[in-house]
């Protein structure tokens, strides 16, 4: 019985493990596929358009089949079998830094300039096997080229 306990524990830690990487992992993806920030909800437009409201946090949750722009239910999983959850809060950091070699400067409205700027986030990616209290937190800092504000 021991020995089964254990076997549990540690598949459930690299469940979780897993679902962590894959929320971090479709953050990334999510903000290095729209650099021009074309999507209205992607993490690139979410980020610029609330850059000033302090604290803003962007949700995302991966299931097994699609990433939505919201926080999991208790009832969202990635897998098959329903038993991992995969989500991410993400925010964007800093000021906006200019492309080596490219004009700083911003044309039109925040977020509809045609200059386009380094922008950097964290994401937290987390991923947790609720029917066992098993969780995985990874921390990601990435930069993307997007619009300028």
């Amino acid at each position: 019985m021991f020995n089964a306990k254990i076997s549990t524990s540690v598949q459930a830690a690299s469940l979780a493990f897993q679902g962590a990487e894959s929320a971090v992992s479709a953050a990334i993806e999510e903000a290095s596929s729209d650099p021009a920030g074309s999507n209205p909800d992607s993490l690139i437009n979410d980020g610029i358009e609330n850059f000033y409201v302090a604290g803003y946090t962007m949700y995302r949750c991966v299931t097994a089949s699609a990433i939505t722009a919201v926080d999991c239910s208790s009832s969202d999983r990635i897998d098959t079998r329903g038993v991992v959850q995969s989500r991410s809060k993400t925010v964007m950091s800093g000021t906006p830094r200019p492309i080596p070699g490219r004009s700083a400067g911003v044309q039109g409205s925040p977020g509809t300039g045609t200059q386009q700027s380094f922008l950097t986030f964290y994401t937290l990616g987390i991923g947790t096997v609720p029917d066992v209290s098993a969780g995985a937190y990874h921390i990601q800092q990435f930069s993307t080229i997007g619009p300028s504000l």
